[in-house]
């Protein structure tokens, strides 16, 4: 049997994803169940486990890129749930243990919070594998995580500077979900095809290619958890032109949200939007991991067809608000590397 199963984990959610021949899926979805519903902890295999996650975590301090993203959750969702670091201390992989794990599993793999998701599988046949799936009731229910703001900074020997600036966005099941994500286009989410250029939709670069010939990397920042979403920039620049970057950003952010986008601006963004959910909709393991989440998230599916109609009712008012969500609420800024001239965020308004 040819098979991949993999393993990832999100802020939100804990992902066990199967990819096999449809030949084999009778014999392959027993191991993925019993994966989940029938974990075992062996001493020695978490033993080897903690000697990688030493070797990530010592990885974590050259790559400012991954530092950043964590102090901009804590910073904006502080002790929350979604302010917590996807990346456990040094100091606490010693108190790691059996029991410790199979505690976690307990509490949070439980029926009501489990969905389950296929593609290219017959329902019988998945229905089968789950009915044999054993899972104790009465999971951990979770605390909201409300969007707070603040800034956090680190200086580094780093040689250049990391920086994401956001307001709050989204929620994952928002009525302004996808206008924040036509925002996103907008501003500039980078090319869509490989090696296509990175200025002729998007804004932000635009203006920053006229202002400076140094290098540097600038794009829209957006996610949507259950609770509420981050939307902003992320920024890689040379030290001397933080500050330039950064007010760039909010120029561009004060422009859309007070003067009406033209007709064929704010089209040609919608376009790019739909292209990016049809992509992901080609992909089997993508649609699979989508679908899976929005269950959890609002108890339904959404489809293809949905989404481009929720899309289309995208219009130059909701853009003005969505952007303006931003401005006029706290704003959040993390800063990595050589930051001497990276702004303050009480700097910004």
């Amino acid at each position: 049997m040819g098979a991949n199963i993999t393993v990832t984990s999100s802020r939100e959610h804990l992902i066990y994803t199967l990819e096999v021949a449809q030949s084999c899926v009778k014999d392959a979805l027993p191991m993925l169940t019993g994966m989940v519903s029938q974990q075992s902890f062996r001493p020695w295999e978490l033993g080897d486990s903690l000697h990688r996650m030493e070797y990530e975590l010592t990885s974590l301090a050259e790559q400012p890129d991954k530092r950043v993203i964590e102090s901009l959750h804590y910073a904006a969702f502080r002790e929350g749930g979604l302010g917590r670091s996807l990346y456990a201390p040094m100091f606490q992989l010693t108190e790691f243990s059996p029991d410790l794990l199979r505690g976690f599993v307990n509490r949070n793999i439980t029926p009501d919070r489990v969905s389950v998701s296929a593609v290219g599988v017959q329902m019988d046949d998945l229905k089968a594998a789950v009915a044999k799936m054993s899972l104790q009731d009465g999971g951990a229910k979770d605390a909201a995580s409300p969007y707070m703001g603040g800034e956090i900074r680190e200086a580094s020997e780093d040689l250049l500077a990391y920086t994401v600036l956001t307001g709050e966005g989204a929620s994952a099941s928002g009525d302004d979900l996808w206008a924040f994500a036509v925002l996103e286009q907008l501003l500039g989410a980078g090319p869509q095809i490989r090696w296509a250029s990175n200025v002729t939709n998007n804004r932000l670069n635009a203006q920053l290619t006229k202002k400076t010939q140094d290098p540097f990397h600038a794009q829209s920042f957006n996610v949507n958890y259950s609770d509420c979403g981050l939307f902003g920039v992320s920024a890689v620049t040379v030290p001397e032109n933080s500050e330039l970057v950064i007010k760039t950003v909010m120029e561009q952010l004060n422009e859309l949200a007070s003067k009406p986008l033209d007709a064929p601006a704010l089209q040609s963004a919608k376009n790019r939007v739909k292209s990016v959910v049809a992509f992901q909709a080609e992909c089997a393991g993508d649609s699979a991991e989508n679908r899976a989440v929005d269950l959890l998230i609002s108890g339904k599916v959404k489809s293809l067809s949905d989404m481009t109609t929720s899309i289309d009712t995208v219009n130059a008012e909701s853009i003005q608000k969505a952007a303006q969500k931003v401005l006029n609420g706290k704003l959040t800024m993390s800063s990595v590397g050589e930051i001497h001239n990276v702004p303050y965020v009480d700097q910004l308004k």
